[in-house]
């Protein structure tokens, strides 16, 4: 680790906006969050840390960035982690040359995943006893999932016997499972799930960018709650008002800049919020952020690789929720919740 940048979300003024409807916030009954503090988590706090692709920097395939992001978990162990493409990334000089190689021997998309990817999360989990829950989801840049939005989740040459035993936070939000240990998950994107109580949102293509290229803004004095917003913190919001992981129509046109894959408008019931998730995380070329929105803790890790060099992830520490309430109770995530961009 060369460095860290760190804020907490707790003392964040909540971020609101005139326009839209926002879903109703994430609830679950007093008794099961005590549950879930007491004795899944000994009353100790829930560790989630989140990368974005792409794993490799742009001078050659080893996944040296994931490589020091998986021997970190090795040493700290955290609750999970989120992983979001794109893993084989369609963007990379040696993507784009036709010119995947795993050593001297050329290989393909599928193949370089599972010798880099699969296979490192399986020695991981399986080899060095670590008890991580790692959750993965595809970009509309990666050369193993379908490249148009939304895609669902990955598949892989299988990795050894099926094991569909899942923890107990996938029981409201189950998600598909690749032929990996039972620790390694698949979610699609856009994607919904729960770690503990904690519901996560995850969509890897980047509307904040798409956003931030179409949306027509005054920066007038009659439009004063607006204005106090922070810019990222304003484009965040749009998803949240509009109940969307993909508040844009029409798609803005394909360009290198603007758009990343073609979407398909005939899914669009597959973006759609139906609750505010606590946690919602959109990977962006965008400053690495996280900040509490209208409720949500809103997060950009950054890209674990940048350029020829090594990028940023996140790390979120969310403390257990202070007793007392009956009945269904909000989570409020942002409240008790330490935001860390870290660099790799």
């Amino acid at each position: 680790m060369r460095g860290r940048r760190s804020g907490r979300a707790r003392g964040v003024a909540e971020l609101t906006t005139p326009t839209g409807s926002p879903a109703p916030p994430a609830q679950s009954p007093s008794p099961k969050l005590q549950e879930y503090h007491t004795k899944q988590q000994n009353n100790q706090p829930l560790s989630i840390w989140v990368a974005s692709g792409p794993y490799t920097t742009s001078d050659d395939l080893d996944y040296a960035p994931l490589k020091d992001l998986l021997a970190a978990c090795r040493k700290a162990k955290p609750d999970a982690v989120v992983l979001l493409g794109p893993f084989v990334d369609a963007d990379h000089p040696a993507a784009k040359a036709n010119d995947l190689k795993e050593g001297t021997e050329a290989v393909d998309a599928a193949t370089l995943f599972v010798l880099k990817v699969a296979w490192a999360l399986e020695k991981l989990v399986e080899s060095e006893d670590c008890p991580t829950q790692f959750i993965l989801a595809p970009a509309t840049r990666d050369l193993v999932a379908e490249p148009v939005f939304p895609q669902p989740p990955l598949t892989a040459p299988p990795l050894g016997a099926k094991n569909d035993t899942r923890p107990s936070w996938q029981d409201e939000f189950p998600v598909g499972s690749l032929e990996l240990p039972s620790q390694v998950h698949v979610v699609g994107n856009p994607g919904l799930f729960k770690v503990n109580e904690v519901v996560i949102g995850v969509t890897a293509t980047d509307v904040l960018f798409q956003l931030s290229s179409q949306e027509l803004f005054h920066n007038g004095r009659d439009n004063a709650p607006i204005t106090q917003m922070p810019r990222v913190a304003r484009l965040a919001s749009h998803l949240l008002s509009q109940r969307s992981f993909y508040p844009l129509f029409p798609p803005p046109a394909m360009s290198s800049t603007v758009a990343d894959a073609p979407v398909d408008l005939r899914q669009h019931a597959k973006w759609a919020l139906p609750l505010q998730p606590d946690v919602l995380i959109t990977p962006s070329r965008l400053q690495p952020f996280a900040r509490d929105v209208q409720g949500c803790l809103v997060l950009n890790p950054g890209h674990l690789a940048r350029g020829q060099g090594g990028g940023t992830f996140s790390q979120l520490t969310v403390h257990p929720l202070a007793e007392g309430g009956e009945g269904d109770v909000a989570h409020g995530v942002p409240a008790r919740t330490r935001a860390e961009i870290t660099r790799i």
